[in-house]
Order: structure tokens, then C-alpha cells, then sequence
């Protein structure tokens, strides 16, 4: 909970930095490429740059790392259950990693934005915008169904809490306005409608969703009990870790 309300908290104020930086300016905030390098530019300190780029450049890394260590345990584990290839469920001998996984998601990582931005004639900062707006549909529609399963998941370990269906409602109602501030509602002036090409965006999330959807019944129209395995492997490991008993702390 602390890391998450430091974290907010940071962004916020440098939400504010950034967009009162630009107040009064003849640039525009929604097409500087580099906002702090022009913010330093502009208060005659330019040396700053310098170090701003290496701590972005080290920023993009650490999320580009990440994403692709947690979408490669994401397939290693989906690949152990015959979603995928078996190749893609193996560890490596020595480091116990899945790095034929780990080698396919940074592959994918790789030439997709850059087929895009190289093929596609749109400019990097676009192509990160575009990006960033279909990770947030996927981060947002997780984030929902997580919630939506949380008080079905309280009741199966007999631990229901009738709090938990409030927490619900308030998470899911407040997952829903970042959604709203970047489709938008046809008519109203809170929420405007994107334009294009942000209004299709969404269209190729849904098509994307639908694709892996497809994907699995067919896979479980192939194998009929692979719903039924995925889920008892997924709950014996559940209960395990609920019912596991909390170590006490030394005096």
C-alpha cells in the first residue's frame, strides 16, 4: 500500500511540474517529445538534459525488462498447461528460467513496435502513445475481472467478507474512469469522444481479446479437460497459499 501511494502521489506532482511548466509557454505540452529537456532548456539550465535522458533510457528499460519477464512467466506457465508449445514450458538446466519463453516474448517485443514505427511511418513518441493506451486497456480490463473475482474467491476459501463486495463496486467504478477519459462518451464534454486514430484502438483491443478467446475454446474443443486441469492445478495452489499459516515475528 505504501508503494502504491508513493508512487501515486510522485506521478501526481509531477503531473502538476510538468503542466504548469508549460503554462504561458508558445510550446505545446502534447507535442514536445522531450517535456523536461524543454523545461530545462527553457530555465537556461540545459545541463540537466543529459542526465534526464539516462534516467529515462534506464526507465524504458526497466519497463521493457519487466513486461517481458512477466508475459514470458505468463506463456512458460500457459505452455505447461498445453496452450502452447511444449518447447515454451521448459526451464533452462541450470538458471531455472524460462528462456525459450523469455527469447519469443523479447523477440515479439522488439519487432512489433519497430515493424510499426519503421513500416508503419509513425514516429516514435505516436507509436508509444499507441502503445501505452492498448497496455492500459489490457492493465484496466485485468484489474476489473481481478476484482469481480476477488468476494467468488473470499467465499470458495469460506473467508467471504460482506466489505468485500464494496471494495468491488469502488475499485471497478474507479478502474472505469481512466477507460472513459480515453474512449469517451459520444455527446458529453467530461469524457469527449478520441479521435482518430485513438478511436479504433479500442476496436483492435476487443479484436485482440477475441483472437486469444478464439484461441482457447478452440484449444479446449480439442482437449476437453484442459479447463478442468488449468483450474485444479490453479486452486490447489491457491488453497495452498491461504491456508499456508503466517510466520510470527520474534520479539
Amino acid at each position: 500500500m505504501r508503494s502504491v501511494l508513493v508512487t501515486g502521489i510522485f506521478f501526481i506532482f509531477m503531473a502538476y511540474v510538468v503542466v504548469l511548466g508549460f503554462e504561458g509557454s508558445a510550446a505545446s505540452l502534447e507535442k514536445t517529445d522531450a517535456p523536461l529537456n524543454f523545461l530545462a532548456e527553457s530555465i537556461g539550465w540545459g545541463i540537466l538534459s543529459t542526465p534526464i535522458n539516462i534516467g529515462i533510457l534506464l526507465s524504458f528499460f526497466s519497463c521493457t525488462l519487466a513486461s517481458i519477464n512477466s508475459t514470458a512467466r505468463i506463456v512458460f506457465s500457459m505452455a505447461r498447461h498445453g496452450l502452447f508449445s511444449d518447447a515454451l514450458g521448459e526451464a533452462h538446466e541450470k538458471n531455472k528460467t524460462p528462456y525459450y519463453a523469455v527469447a519469443l516474448c523479447a523477440l515479439i517485443t522488439f519487432l512489433i513496435p519497430s515493424a510499426t514505427v519503421y513500416l508503419g511511418g509513425i514516429s516514435p513518441l505516436e507509436s508509444q502513445g499507441y502503445f501505452g493506451t492498448l497496455c492500459s486497456f489490457g492493465f484496466l480490463l485485468v484489474y476489473i475481472l481481478v476484482s469481480l473475482a476477488a468476494p467468488f474467491y473470499l467465499r470458495s476459501i469460506a473467508t467471504d467478507e460482506p466489505k468485500a463486495w464494496l471494495i468491488t463496486a469502488l475499485a471497478i467504478g474507479f478502474l472505469l474512469l481512466p477507460f472513459l477519459g480515453t474512449v469517451g462518451i459520444p455527446g458529453s464534454t467530461l469524457f469527449p469522444p478520441a479521435e482518430y486514430p485513438n478511436n479504433i484502438l479500442l476496436l483492435g483491443f476487443i479484436f485482440y481479446i477475441a483472437a486469444g478467446l478464439g484461441w482457447l475454446l478452440l484449444q479446449k474443443f480439442r482437449h476437453p479437460k484442459l479447463i478442468s486441469s488449468m483450474k485444479l492445478a490453479i486452486e490447489s495452489g491457491d488453497l495452498r497459499l491461504a491456508h499456508s499459516p503466517v510466520p510470527k515475528k520474534s520479539a
